[in-house]
């Protein structure tokens, strides 16, 4: 039976048959085994990660790795690179510019580290200084040793920086032996590796047999002296450490003959990633929250037959249209406006503010000084409560409710404009509290009240004869600590002014200075001199050292006298700006520098107030004479003197101590200012939107967009329900209200972009987008029989649906990008589009490559190789030249109802841009610009750091039927350069009759870069 099934026999006669199947099976085992082993490594299953002492699952990534991309995704690696023994004597380093911060976790965060540098070189030892800023490197390669033995490693850098490496030649068994820093601000100077621990690593067992991958990351900021180097020495020598050079080093692959979208021989390592953040919405910019309007394009439309006559036909012809109207070039900026968002989408950039920004409709230089003091009114005191002739100050005092800044009415800069012109300084008041500078208590402490009573004469005398009293409001007589502000009268003559002091007036009688005494105080109820406590113990902070010294040396210091000596300045460059008053325009130009003069008159001011109080402080010792015009000759030799004193007696070579007196060096008494810890102040609801105009603001680039009340978005969505419902029988119900657009026009009605999510009698889940168009027809008011009107009712909704006014939900887009030697940036739009496809599964979109005849990659085999569903590639030849780039562009499309949009290579793009440029371009009547974010150097698009693009056009979508319409690209004017021909288009679209949407664009970024190496531009070879 044995034999039947097992012929022994023929086995015998054919062995050689049998032994040679057995080795074939031993080959196909051993070559399984190998295919085995070789992907557990390439998965990264083996090896640990010493940093954290977790495993490292995914060891590689494949060329689409980008931020944000989870580890253990990958599915293929790098391939592994065959040593060759000339490669040694050098190390492969890697560059990426161009990118802030000085943390090697920051490095990590670049969009094209590790596998897309800016430029591959070599380096001949482990010690690089490139003498430049904001980059990093990754040095990477093998390491010799000379000898067997348990070697040390020292690591240094500016910034920081982290040396890695194997146990083996295999790049995936790196382990982080040394570092300089973790957080970015630390740092070493060239050599110093003992300033940190972590700068040297434990004892480590080479042999001189065997090769071993070392990696090295660098990171530099903008500051220092940049460099980093890697020593090492024996454990048990004594020799100092030794920077690892050329004879000890060797490349990990020659990437000389390599282009640069060539990615797969770059070893991919645990040094080279880090874990992805556990949410990509921790952030603290509100942008960056969810919002459902990013995925509404996620929901299916509602069927358009469903939103045929629901609302009647109106024609649609805005009233802000300039069709042909003659324009100067770039003029077409003041004709674009903005619409108004509801709900909120958080575009304004509330985490890149600082406490003043343009938001807030006030002078910066304002803001500088005073803060937001103008916002709020402090409440007084419970005794003053009923004292309505002694307000001090408050009344006086500029304040947000006086010009009801808190309503819905626009700010009132022409109120304030019509102030101005009456007078060339502003009156911010006396009383600032807390958010006041402390120089003007100063002057008011040490200054105003020396000329106030001189300065009343004169203006009591110019009163009687008719003359013209222009001073500044910071050295008024009314502005000196609780004094009534005596009224202005027009005086006889155009544009003259002059103050009629209250009361009877006294004869003109010039007051002599030896006379008046203004440390006395004036005479004050009880109550007042109460109020007034915290306010004098401020003032006596900064006169009480002169008052303290007056009473110990028991000598009258005349105070009007050193006034008018400390002030002579400020008067005479106030006086010069209060000269010709008929001078409008010249005043006004004063008005705008008002606050800047200012500053220069208080510091003025403040330098003499504190070398008053130095000569006051020498009086007490000297017994000089501070009397009459020898003040400022003695402030300076008394100054000289008491310097003179001190290092002569105190530390002066051969200086004598003996009978010194210890007061000579007693300091001036300081007093502390008191704080009124419980005042309390008035505020009200600070609405700003309602503020901000629908013209584009260009000086303002954190605004966001303009919101809409609800007040006025929802009776608009109520009004569109009911008319659908009446039409279908109650079949949808609102679920909530996504997203409402509203353009403004007070001619012929608003136009209103209605965005919502609705489930139909089956409880399916649909998205409403339509455009309606709402005309205002105000009610008339009834009348009683008395013949007296009511109040004015809400004006009626009328909502009609604009004719030819609505968007193609299935028209294509076609991005069209030109492009030069970008590799790193080509190869990321292109897979950023394949991944914007994976995520919306939309085809109707198509990329256009124009190329300028790169030579860093192949661009038509890496469109080739994507996963997009459309692309068309183009070559030109000569230097780039956008607006010839992108018509050659829009030439390759063949149909005229699909939609252009002339797009920049460097664009982070939202899953709903294509959708978004659907919406917003309407064929014959709208453009598309979107306000993209500039990210600032260093910034990612999951932070947001960074500022709204509020004057580039150069983002544009539109019909191409439109844009022939209006004459294409201007190719003649823009050849060899660009910047400017957005602006040129803009002008030719509006004049065509088009109108152009411009919103802020929610996770739109423009990713950083400089010009460096970028389309013509050349190299410069550095000096050496």
């Amino acid at each position: 039976m044995i034999t039947m099934f097992f012929p022994l026999k023929k086995l015998r006669r054919n062995g050689k048959y049998v032994l040679f199947g057995a080795v074939l099976l031993l080959g196909a085992l051993a070559v399984y085994h190998e295919m085995i082993a070789a992907k557990a490594w390439t998965d990264g299953t083996g090896g640990t990660n010493p940093d954290d002492g977790s495993s490292w699952k995914a060891a590689t990534l494949d060329q689409r790795v980008r931020l944000g991309h989870s580890l253990e995704d990958s599915k293929a690696g790098f391939i592994p690179q065959s040593w060759k023994p000339q490669f040694k004597g050098q190390a492969n380093l890697h560059v990426f510019e161009d990118w802030c911060g000085s943390s090697t976790a920051g490095l990590r965060h670049n969009l094209h580290y590790p596998l897309y540098p800016h430029s591959r070189t070599t380096v001949r030892k482990l010690a690089v200084s490139p003498q430049w800023t904001n980059y990093g490197l990754r040095i990477f390669g093998y390491i010799h040793p000379y000898t067997d033995g348990d070697f040390v490693f020292a690591l240094s850098s500016d910034d920081t920086s982290e040396f890695w490496l194997s146990t083996d030649d295999s790049p995936s068994r790196v382990a982080l032996l040394a570092w300089v820093g973790k957080t970015g601000s630390e740092w070493t100077a060239p050599g110093e590796f003992e300033k940190y621990a972590s700068q040297i690593s434990k004892p480590t067992r080479l042999s001189a047999q065997r090769r071993y991958f070392f990696e090295v990351i660098h990171k530099q900021n903008d500051k220092g002296s940049d460099h980093v180097e890697v020593a090492w020495k024996l454990l048990d020598e004594k020799f100092r450490f030794l920077v690892i050079d050329s004879k000890h080093i060797s490349l990990y692959v020659n990437e000389s003959a390599l282009l640069m979208s060539d990615v797969a021989h770059i070893p991919q390592t645990p040094a080279s990633h880090q874990r992805p953040p556990p949410s990509q919405h921790s952030a603290a910019a509100d942008m960056l929250k969810e919002d459902p309007r990013d995925a509404l394009h996620q929901v299916p439309l509602m069927e358009e037959e469903l939103l045929q006559g629901v609302l009647p036909d109106c024609l649609y012809k805005p009233s802000y249209t300039i069709k042909d109207f003659p324009l100067t070039r770039y003029q077409g900026l003041q004709f674009v406006h903005m619409s108004y968002i509801y709900p909120r989408d958080y575009t304004r950039l509330t985490h890149m503010e600082e406490e003043n920004s343009c938001f807030y409709p006030e002078n910066p230089s304002y803001m500088k000084l005073f803060g937001f003091s103008r916002y709020m009114r402090l409440d007084l005191p419970d005794a003053f409560e009923k004292d309505t002739a002694s307000d001090y100050s408050f009344q006086r005092r500029k304040s947000a409710l006086d010009d009801d800044v808190f309503g819905n009415d626009a700010y009132p800069r022409d109120k304030a404009a019509r102030r101005r012109d009456n007078n060339p300084f502003l009156d911010y008041g006396d009383d600032y509290d807390d958010y006041v500078s402390k120089r003007r208590r100063k002057l008011f402490s040490l200054g105003q009240a020396g000329d106030a009573l001189e300065r009343s004469a004169k203006v009591g005398v110019e009163s009687t004869t008719g003359g013209d009293v222009a001073q500044p409001r910071h050295l008024a007589t009314s502005e000196v600590y609780g004094q009534e502000r005596p009224p202005r009268v027009k005086a006889k003559g155009p544009g003259k002014e002059v103050v009629q002091p209250k009361g009877k007036l006294k004869s003109a009688k010039r007051v002599k200075p030896q006379q008046v005494n203004p440390l006395v105080e004036r005479q004050k109820p009880e109550t007042e001199k109460n109020y007034k406590k915290g306010s004098d113990k401020m003032n006596e902070s900064h006169i009480g050292t002169v008052t303290k010294t007056k009473e110990v040396v028991g000598e009258r210091l005349d105070r009007t006298t050193v006034s008018q000596q400390l002030f002579q300045q400020a008067n005479n460059k106030a006086s010069l700006l209060a000269a010709k008053p008929r001078d409008t325009d010249r005043r006004r130009n004063l008005m705008d520098k008002e606050l800047e003069m200012n500053m220069h008159l208080l510091q003025d001011v403040e330098d003499n107030i504190r070398r008053a109080k130095v000569l006051a402080a020498d009086q007490k010792w000297s017994g000089l004479d501070v009397k009459g015009g020898r003040v400022e000759a003695e402030l300076h030799d008394q100054d000289q003197r008491r310097r003179e004193m001190e290092v002569d007696a105190l530390w002066g070579p051969g200086g004598d101590l003996e009978g010194f007196d210890d007061d000579d060096v007693t300091p001036a008494p300081v007093f502390d200012a008191e704080v009124d810890w419980s005042q309390t102040f008035q505020v009200n609801h600070l609405d700003l939107q309602a503020m901000r105009s629908d013209w584009i603001d260009l000086h303002c680039n954190i605004s966001g967009n303009l919101l809409l009340h609800s007040s006025d978005a929802l009776p608009v969505v109520q009004a569109f329900m009911e008319q659908l419902n009446a039409k279908h029988e109650n079949g949808f119900t609102l679920v909530r209200v996504v997203n409402v657009e509203k353009r403004v026009d007070g001619v012929q009605g608003s136009r209103y972009l209605l965005e919502l999510e609705l489930k139909d009698a089956k409880g399916r889940l649909r998205r409403l987008s339509q455009y309606v168009y709402a005309l205002n027809r105000p009610r008339t008011r009834p009348r009683d029989k008395d013949f007296s009107f009511q109040r004015r009712p809400a004006p009626e909704i009328l909502l009609c649906n604009p004719v030819g006014f609505s968007w193609n939900p299935l028209a294509t887009v076609h991005f069209i990008v030109p492009v030069k030697n970008q590799a790193r940036w080509v190869q990321q739009l292109i897979d950023d589009m394949a991944d914007l496809f994976k995520a919306t599964g939309d085809s109707n979109f198509n990329l256009i490559v124009v190329d300028y005849n790169s030579t860093d990659m192949d661009v038509r085999t890496a469109l080739h190789k994507s996963s997009l569903p459309r692309y068309q590639y183009m070559k030109l030849s000569g230097n780039f030249e956008r607006s010839a780039g992108l018509q050659a562009g829009i030439n390759l499309i063949n149909d005229d109802h699909s939609i252009v949009f002339l797009c920049d290579l460097h664009i982070h793009f939202p899953p709903s841009i294509i959708d978004s440029i659907r919406k917003h371009c309407v064929e014959g009547f709208m453009a598309f610009a979107p306000i993209v974010l500039r990210l600032d150097c260093g910034a990612t698009p999951f932070e947001g750091r960074g500022y709204w693009e509020v004057n580039g056009f150069g983002l544009l979508g539109i019909y191409k039927s439109d844009l022939e319409a209006v004459g294409g690209m201007n190719t003649k004017e823009f050849t060899n350069r660009w910047g400017g021909e957005d602006w040129e288009l803009l002008d030719r679209i509006l004049q065509g009759g088009l109108e152009v949407e411009r919103i802020f664009l929610r996770n739109f970024f423009h990713h950083y870069h400089s010009k460096r190496g970028m389309w013509n531009r050349r190299m410069s070879p550095g000096p050496r």
